[in-house]
């Protein structure tokens, strides 16, 4: 039977979830035999490769288990492509879960659908499994679901969104750079240069979970990786460079790269002085590069219904962060951005 829609599932120590995540995708038997579910163990030294194997046990004809030396996320997405057999293809990462209603929906539209990208919405649900917040992509699709690149440019995807026509990561070579963590950035940059039509289905599919300790969205996780970070954007920016202008996508890419430079400054900027990445240093590459970012990044603020503060711009009068942090701008700036997190934190472990 031809399958529909390969769902990767990349395992790393995720026994606590695993098992939540794989009964997520069990629809009623007709649409479950149309799904090619690969779980790629990363060198788990806990129990997930022994769930994996027992799903793969019980479903053979659905579930496939890789086990592998720990390479990091992005080699569990080059090991399940080079297997995968569904039409589509899309990622679940083994501590989220589908809504198993949506994922049935899903399945009998990819059944007829035909465009390279298909999209759909999520939501951020906590520890207690309790939706917190939706993310809905903001835009109305034609009659017939259609959106062009157009629209896309400005809204921000995350993977969480996308599903793909497997033939066209196929046709591009599609690889992800291995032994660096925030790879999944990857999978909504350089596969937009080969989609050439769009459909977005109001299925809210995706369930994304926040609160979990040692998840690489923690800011302090995410400062000491801003190398891997540093590494993932420069690949981008030559994969954008060797695109010509015209490329439907440009825009878009140009865009990811903007929104991912964003995460960078300000998770550098609104950490103390004691952290290890140069920004500067980090500057001198971009410019290296040719790629034009001074004057958007200039402009880049954190916007919120009491303050309006261009961090970047002030931190680019001295390039000393320790300056920047006794202005009274950052003081607000900081004082707004701590009690944000700090209600997102409680949210998404008690509530």
């Amino acid at each position: 039977m031809n399958k529909i829609l390969s769902i990767v599932v990349p395992t790393y120590n995720m026994e606590r979830y695993l098992t939540s995540a794989i009964t997520s995708l069990f629809v009623s038997a007709p649409l479950f035999s149309l799904l090619d579910i690969i779980i790629v163990n990363d060198g788990s030294t806990d129990n997930s490769l022994s769930i994996a194997q027992d799903f793969a046990r019980q479903h053979p004809d659905v579930i496939r288990v890789i086990s592998k030396t720990n390479g990091n996320y992005g080699s569990c997405i080059n090991s399940a492509l080079k297997v995968a057999t569904g039409k589509y293809i899309k990622i679940l990462d083994a501590d989220d879960s589908f809504s198993t209603t949506a994922l049935s929906a899903f399945i009998n539209h990819l059944t007829t659908e035909k465009a390279d990208l298909v999209l759909t919405n999520y939501c951020i649900i906590n520890q207690r499994g309790k939706r917190i917040k939706s993310m809905h992509i903001p835009l109305k699709p034609s009659p017939h679901n259609e959106l062009t690149h157009t629209q896309l440019a400005a809204v921000a995807m995350s993977m969480h969104n996308v599903c793909y026509r497997t033939a066209i990561l196929q046709q591009i070579g599609y690889e992800q750079t291995e032994g660096i963590s925030y790879t999944d950035m990857e999978w909504i940059f350089m596969p937009m240069s080969a989609v050439n039509s769009i459909k977005y289905y109001k299925l809210e599919l995706y369930k994304y979970l926040l609160g979990r300790s040692e998840q690489t969205v923690d800011e302090q996780i995410h400062l000491r990786k801003m190398g891997d970070e540093e590494v993932s954007i420069m690949k981008n920016i030559a994969q954008l460079q060797s695109l010509h202008p015209s490329n439907a996508a440009y825009n878009y890419l140009t865009l990811r790269i903007f929104q991912r430079l964003r995460s960078v400054y300000h998770g550098t900027l609104a950490q103390p002085p004691t952290n290890t990445f140069n920004l500067k240093a980090f500057e001198d590459k971009l410019k290296s590069t040719g790629f034009d970012f001074e004057e958007c990044t200039n402009n880049m603020s954190i916007n919120c219904i009491f303050f309006n503060y261009h961090l970047i711009q002030n931190w680019r009068k001295t390039y000393n962060q320790i300056v920047l942090q006794q202005t009274i701008g950052y003081k607000i700036y900081h004082f707004i951005r701590s009690a944000r997190n700090a209600y997102n934190n409680f949210c998404y472990k008690y509530l």
